[in-house]
């Protein structure tokens, strides 16, 4: 699966931040702040990395101001891959 530079980075950070596992959720404010992109920017990548069945994430509950994100095994899976450096 290609994947552009900024989806990989944030898909490796939510493995790392939930230790690899697709039990723990993190935080999606804690996604946003250790990324050091955009908020808005990161949202876009939360939202095609999801569609891509890379990630899952939780509603937020109601007035809650955060989401929560579990990465799939499948995610794990392309996390753990070396990208392609012959792709455009």
């Amino acid at each position: 699966m290609a994947l552009n530079g900024r989806q990989r980075i944030l898909l490796e950070l939510i493995g790392e931040l939930s230790g690899h596992s697709v039990v723990t959720s993190v935080l999606d404010s804690v996604v946003i702040r250790r990324s050091g992109l955009p908020a808005d920017d990161v949202n876009m990548y939360l939202d095609q990395l999801e569609g891509l069945g890379l990630i899952a994430v939780g509603l937020k509950g109601s007035g809650a101001e955060f989401g929560l994100i579990n990465i799939t095994r499948v995610g794990l899976k392309e996390s753990s891959r070396k990208p392609d450096i012959t792709q455009s």
